[in-house]
């Protein structure tokens, strides 16, 4: 049940979750691809402007520098006013050096500054009085003093900056943003608990240290945020930005608040705001990727590329583009982002640990045991560095690897309540309920803010309204008021699967499989995702649990649960059989093309979309289909690259035979690379293959390409003549000869309609989207009373089509009415893979069973009608009574027929079942 606490948070989270942004299987062009290359061009054509724009304030700073310098000179006996100028533009310089990457310069001008102010302190000279330009006071030189600790930070040189912030303290502690810095360097460096107490310091001494001025209100809502005092936190650094409404680090410190509590709508806002101010300060631009990464993840990219183009040596952004690349497996690249941050910053726990998780992706297991060692060193309850490698190996769905790698995160820092969250979820996805509910329920007792634990909590406890079904090697988890309805069905279909897919691969599973339906498509992206919401996706195998959306979870005919299912099943074999281990474009290729195989129907109807994007010189070469699924460019590629993976199978099968793909599993299951293997299999090179792929797809295109080349405009309208002249002169052509059968049929001149449309169906046979040949014809058919020729064009669409409801029931009843009983049940499975909730077709099912003298089959379509019938329940249940009966189940047609006449006392045919049912 849901917690006290949780209730109490719910209110919080609302603001907090996001949608994801649904998926476009069509309408993108290639257009698509070019604009994402223009805006990152043009995203780093900015960020050059603003580099130079940086430059030219830099040169007008040195001048106002050298002017004050000698203003200073020419006071004589000081001038405390032009002092403080002067330090406000040596800070200004400074951030301006650092902004651009400068660190080395804006370090030595700060240490140059705080030595002359030491100096004249230990001098006895007030400010303004000692050598000409001398910075002042310690407490005047404060927050140059903590720019420099940063600076130093940031440089890797944690020692020097340690010295720099603590000498800047007095024995009763020193200027706020200076302990929180000093902090920060403990942080850093694994003294945890000396950092918080410097935090607890700055929090006991706010308000007493003077007027209260944005640095310090800043310090303090840091000091909150290291502490967890999320509210504390967000009050000290909205009034930071109220006192100075330019205060940029102020912002930034805010937006990493709200990153840190998972609400990214409200960090944008604030990331926004700064940047109003400075439209290209770094670190801005950075937390604004960060926040729109989830959501928008190629916008993200190119104002991270803007950033680095302002700043080349920001760490941050080295980081972010070596994410993007781990995940796209592109260790080489992220290594090369990463040994550009560590130019910079040698000691940097984050790069490192990020660069443990490249050669632990490669499988450089020495490298990446000198990387790990590299961390420790610096920090050794950087627990962080556990954390990264599990999420990237949850991203590479390799859960078990992940949930270890988890759990040594915990061991090493066990207050990284993010890291519990994670692993509570790896382990929801490797089956392991109970110590996911535990890990989950310790990290939103600490971070009540994360939607995704909350969320996943949630789905936990409505898991109790789920039947469970144990058969073979799987376990069927399916909600109670679904069971009767599909479950046999569910469970019937995954034994077949396995029945078919298994002996195939070689395959034995690890364990059980568990799959989970969810009735509730939020429910299902929750379990997927941690938040609800629409997204494109119908059914996830993490290896050893399938989760898939139920046949309610969408509208009636927008997906096939059957194929889902199958599908996902074949993800099951071949992600144990390589541990996890395969890629992600092989992945879905194969499961296309397996499910292609069992069913033609099931297959993806995007042949037209993939020769116009072959024409197009759309599709991605072999070597680079992973960022089809990890970072498509465009709003269609990623559902291209399903059907483009699936056509590299189809061509590894053609030419090196299918035990080319039980290889490639194998030498993935030995940890082999995609080119290693490419190479052992098919002999060839990466660049050898992905060019012999392409050969191959110009030869298998070739024919569709000629047929589909030529498109009558259709925002003209053209005119009927306009159409029979084009179809004439365009035999070949589909378009030319759908578009004038479907203005023959809109005219209703059905005769002149057929040849067209008959035509076009020869030319394109899977064509499949509305107004579609074989659609029309069946109708014109049916209107002629032509029976066997509507049969027949229903028949062609049923076999290219897996969710058209509508037709796989108008062709059952057309055979039905035919008394061919074999072919309409044989099309009403193809209906019930699509809706088994259609009381009408779980009837006509039944009935079919019935005269077939097969009552044992009659019996769960009928129990199937009344778990979903709502008007006629007692017919419902004299039919399940009346199976019952000729099934032989006399206990269960007298209990069935006795409800029935509870209902309805009178019903002369279910008294006498209940009879018979008695003898």
């Amino acid at each position: 049940m849901i917690s006290t606490a949780r209730l109490l948070m719910a209110f919080l989270l609302l603001s907090a979750v996001e949608i994801p942004p649904p998926s476009h299987a069509q309408g993108a062009t290639a257009q698509d691809g070019a604009a994402q290359d223009d805006a990152f061009e043009e995203a780093i054509e900015e960020g050059r402007a603003a580099h130079q724009r940086y430059v030219d304030r830099i040169e007008e700073l040195q001048a106002e520098v050298t002017r004050q310098n000698a203003r200073l000179r020419n006071a004589g006996a000081g001038n405390p006013e032009e002092q403080t100028r002067r330090n406000e533009t040596i800070l200004a310089l400074a951030r301006l050096h650092a902004s651009i990457g400068q660190y080395g310069q804006a370090v030595e001008l700060l240490k140059s500054e705080v030595e002359q102010a030491d100096t004249t302190g230990a001098a006895g000279t007030t400010a303004g009085t000692g050598a000409p330009g001398a910075a002042g006071t310690m407490a005047d030189t404060a927050e140059m003093r903590a720019l420099l600790g940063r600076l130093l930070m940031r440089l890797g040189r944690h020692d020097e900056a340690e010295a720099v912030l603590a000498a800047a303290r007095s024995s009763r502690g020193g200027p706020a943003l200076v302990t929180v810095r000093l902090a920060e360097v403990y942080f850093t460096t694994g003294r945890t608990e000396e950092g918080f107490e410097l935090c607890r310091e700055v929090l006991r001494d706010t308000g007493t240290q003077g007027p209260p001025n944005a640095p310090n209100l800043m310090a303090a809502g840091l000091a909150a945020r290291y502490l967890e005092l999320s509210h504390e936190a967000n009050s000290f650094l909205a009034a930071a930005t109220r006192f100075d409404d330019e205060y940029l680090d102020a912002y930034v410190a805010w937006g990493r608040l709200f990153l840190d509590k998972h609400n990214r709508a409200e960090a944008t806002g604030i990331f926004e705001d700064a940047l109003k101010i400075d439209s290209g300060y770094p670190l801005a631009l950075i937390g604004l990727a960060e926040a729109l990464a989830e959501k928008q993840p190629l916008p993200a990219e190119a104002i991270v590329r803007k950033a680095l183009a302002i700043n080349p040596a920001l760490m941050e952004g080295r980081h972010f583009l070596a994410g993007l690349h781990l995940t796209d497996e592109a260790y080489d690249d992220a290594i090369g982002q990463l040994d550009q941050a560590l130019e910079v910053n040698p000691r940097s726990p984050g790069t490192h640990a990020l660069l443990a998780a490249a050669y632990h992706g490669q499988g450089r297991q020495a490298d990446f045991e000198a990387a790990r060692q590299r961390v420790l060193d610096i920090n050794p309850s950087y627990g962080r560095l556990y954390e990264i490698i599990a999420n990237h190996l949850t991203r590479r769905y390799r859960f078990r690897e992940s949930v270890e790698m988890g759990r040594r995160a915990i061991e090493t820092d066990p207050a990284l309540w993010s890291a519990y969250a994670g692993l509570g979820i790896s382990l929801t996805r490797v089956g392991e309920m109970a110590e996911a509910r535990r890990m989950l329920e310790q990290a939103f007792d600490r971070d009540p803010f994360d939607t995704r634990t909350y969320n996943t909590l949630e789905l936990l406890d409505a898991f109790e309204e789920f039947e469970t079904r144990e058969s073979g090697p799987f376990i069927l988890k399916i909600h109670r008021d679904e069971d009767a309805v599909y479950g046999n069905l569910a469970i019937d279909l995954l034994e077949e699967a396995h029945r078919t897919i298994a002996p195939r691969y070689g395959f034995t599973p690890n364990g059980p499989v568990l799959v989970e339906m969810l009735p509730d498509n939020d429910d299902f992206m929750v379990r997927i995702a941690g938040v609800p919401g629409t997204g494109g996706l119908l059914g996830v195998c993490f290896g050893e649990v399938v989760v898939a959306n139920s046949p309610r979870a969408r509208p009636k005919g927008t997906f096939n649960w059957g194929q889902t299912l199958w599908h996902e099943y074949i993800h099951v074999t071949h992600l144990q059989q390589t541990r996890n281990r395969i890629p992600r474009w092989l992945a879905e290729g194969i499961a296309v093309y397996e499910t292609r195989l069992a069913r033609p129907e099931w297959d993806m109807d995007l042949e037209a979309e993939f020769v116009e994007a072959a024409a197009q010189g759309e599709l991605l070469a072999v070597s680079e289909l992973n960022r089809g699924f990890t970072r498509p460019k465009s709003r269609n590629q990623i559902v291209l690259s399903y059907y483009q993976a699936s056509i590299v199978v189809e061509y590894i099968v053609d030419t090196f035979g299918f035990e080319a793909v039980r290889h490639m599993l194998d030498l993935y299951n030995r940890n082999r690379t995609t080119a290693e293997v490419v190479r052992e299999v098919t002999g060839r090179s990466m660049e050898d293959f992905d060019r012999a792929f392409a050969d191959y797809t110009e030869k298998r295109t070739a024919g569709l390409r000629r047929v589909l080349q030529f498109k009558p405009p259709r925002d003209e309208k053209p005119s009927m003549a306009e159409l029979e002249a084009m179809a004439a002169d365009h035999p070949e052509s589909f378009y030319a000869h759908l578009m004038l059968g479907q203005a023959l049929h809109g005219q209703k001149r059905y005769e002149e309609a057929i040849a067209p449309l008959e035509r076009a169906r020869t030319l394109h046979a899977h064509y499949t989207h509305a107004g579609n040949p074989h659609a029309l014809l069946a109708e014109i058919y049916l209107e002629q009373g032509n029976t066997e020729a509507a049969m027949e064009a229903l028949e062609a669409l049923t076999a290219v089509d897996e969710d058209d409801f509508e037709s796989c029931t108008t062709l059952a009843g057309l055979y039905a009415g035919e008394g061919r009983r074999g072919d309409a049940l044989r099309i009403l499975e193809r209906a019930v893979m699509i809706d088994p909730f259609d009381a009408g077709i779980r009837k006509m099912r039944a009935g079919l069973y019935e005269r077939d003298g097969r009552p044992d089959l009659a019996v769960p379509e009928y129990e199937a009608v009344l778990a979903v019938e709502t008007t006629d329940r007692v017919q419902a249940q004299y039919d399940l009574a009346r199976a019952y009966l000729a099934a032989g189940r006399k206990d269960d047609a007298r209990k069935a027929a006795l409800k029935a006449l509870e209902d309805a006392p009178g019903f002369e045919a279910a008294q006498e079942v209940l009879l018979r049912s008695l003898e």
